[in-house]
This record gives structure tokens, C-alpha cells and sequence, in this order.
């Protein structure tokens, strides 16, 4: 038993021996030379666009699309009510209409002036005087409206008649609209280049009219 219990420790260190000359054994290999360290480095694209400039391009192109929508709508709603206000228009239109087919006017008690003949224009009689003097040139406007309310300009859209007056006494006959409240007379005087404007008016209160500058 002690001589079993002796030889166990040898048996391992021989063991160890062993292992030990195979180590040794082993370095007698030929060595392996380790593969270069890669030296490329990756060089970053040119063309790739800033985080910043990304997110502001893709800011514009929402309030653009923001505003896109915006003005569809505004045009819708234009659209819309236009639509409605048409609407509206035939809707009154066709009231109106409706009314009128079925209100009778009772024509009974109905009086009528002997001299009105349903006309719509009235005639009037205009005489312009003015002392000429042969040195200058007079031209005469005869209209019904003025452009400002101070009354210091004509409408001249409104001038029933427009021309040379080449003696001292005009006188002409002119059928005016029956609303037409009154007839502006507006002489100019053309002297050497200079000129001077006089201006009369008068209401339609008779089939005659005088105007004496």
C-alpha cells in the first residue's frame, strides 16, 4: 500500500515532463506571420447634405405644403360662396317673380295728368347768351351731372351736347330723360393760349331754359 502511494506522485511528474517536451516540440514550427493592419479609411461622401439643411429643407416643404392647402381652401370656400349667393339671387328672383304674377293692382281709382303721353324723355327748350368778342373762341358744354360734390367739375360722361358756340345767342331744342332734374352750362374762353371757365346750372322747372354768363 505505501509503495502504490509513493509512486503516484512520480507517475504525475513524469507526466508533467512530458507535457513539458511537448511544449518544447511545438515551437519548432515554422511561424506565421500576421497579416497587415488595413490602413483605408473610409473617406465621408461630399454630397451628403448637413442633418441641419435636411430638417430646413424638409421644414420648407411643409409650411409650402401648409400654405397649398390654405389658398384650396380659401378658393373652395370663394367658390362656395359665390355658389350661395347665386343661389340666393334665383331663389329672390323667383320670389319676386311669384309675387308679382300674383298681385293684382286695381287701376280703378287710377288718374292720369292730360298731358302725360308715357314717354320717358321730356323736351326742353335751351338758350345760352354770352357777350363774344371777336379776339377769342367759346366752346360750350351742356351736361346733366357733376363729378364732385364741391361742384366744381363735370361729369362729362353726362354731356348731352358738346361744340363751338360762334355767335352771341344759342338756342336749341333737346329731349332729356324725364328724371333728369337739371342742365349744367359750362363755357369755356380761349384767349392767346389762356382760358376761362364759367359755369351755370339750372333745375328742369319749365320747358325753357336760360342761361346769361
Amino acid at each position: 500500500m505505501k509503495s502504490l502511494i509513493w509512486m503516484g506522485p512520480l507517475t504525475l511528474s513524469v507526466l508533467v515532463g512530458c507535457g513539458g517536451g511537448g511544449g518544447g516540440s511545438s515551437s519548432s514550427s515554422a511561424p506565421v506571420t500576421p497579416a497587415a493592419a488595413s490602413t483605408t479609411a473610409e473617406t465621408p461622401s461630399s454630397t451628403s447634405p448637413e442633418p441641419a439643411a435636411v430638417a430646413a429643407e424638409a421644414e420648407i416643404e411643409t409650411e409650402a405644403s401648409a400654405v397649398t392647402v390654405i389658398e384650396t381652401e380659401i378658393e373652395t370656400s370663394a367658390q362656395e360662396e359665390i355658389s350661395d349667393e347665386n343661389e340666393n339671387e334665383i331663389e329672390v328672383v323667383a320670389a319676386t317673380e311669384q309675387t308679382e304674377s300674383t298681385e293684382a293692382v286695381d287701376i280703378t281709382n287710377l288718374q292720369v295728368e292730360p298731358d302725360f303721353n308715357f314717354t320717358n324723355e321730356q323736351s326742353v327748350q335751351v338758350q345760352v347768351a354770352y357777350p363774344i368778342a371777336s379776339q377769342s373762341s367759346y366752346y360750350l358744354n351742356l351736361c346733366s351731372e357733376w363729378k364732385d360734390q364741391a361742384q366744381t367739375q363735370l361729369n362729362y360722361g353726362s354731356c348731352m351736347w358738346r361744340g363751338f358756340m360762334g355767335s352771341e345767342q344759342l338756342s336749341m331744342a333737346m329731349n332729356v330723360p324725364a328724371h333728369q332734374q337739371q342742365i349744367i352750362a359750362e363755357l369755356w374762353e380761349i384767349q392767346n393760349g389762356s382760358y376761362t371757365v364759367m359755369r351755370q346750372s339750372y333745375d328742369i322747372s319749365s320747358s325753357t331754359i336760360s342761361f346769361n354768363f
